[in-house]
């Protein structure tokens, strides 16, 4: 259900508790801060990240259509 502590280390390269929910809020992964400190992190919310993630990347790497040149020759 939760990553396991390792794993969290693993996705955000740090030990310490507050630098790894810094990053985990930097990348926009939702989580939880037990009374331990300990950031609890959802396995299906690191999959959800990970395909909005996906998601926008491939958006900005589809070409859109450059209307502005249209225009420039509509106007000649």
């Amino acid at each position: 259900m939760f990553l396991k502590p390792e794993e969290i280390i693993i996705l955000t390269g740090y030990r310490l508790p507050a630098k790894q929910k810094q990053w985990l809020e930097a990348n926009g992964i939702k989580h939880m801060v037990p009374a331990s400190g300990r950031p609890l992190v959802l396995r299906k919310e690191l999959e959800r990240a990970m395909i909005t993630h996906d998601k926008a990347a491939m958006e900005r790497m589809t070409p859109q259509p450059n209307f502005s040149a249209l225009e420039k020759i509509a106007a000649s």
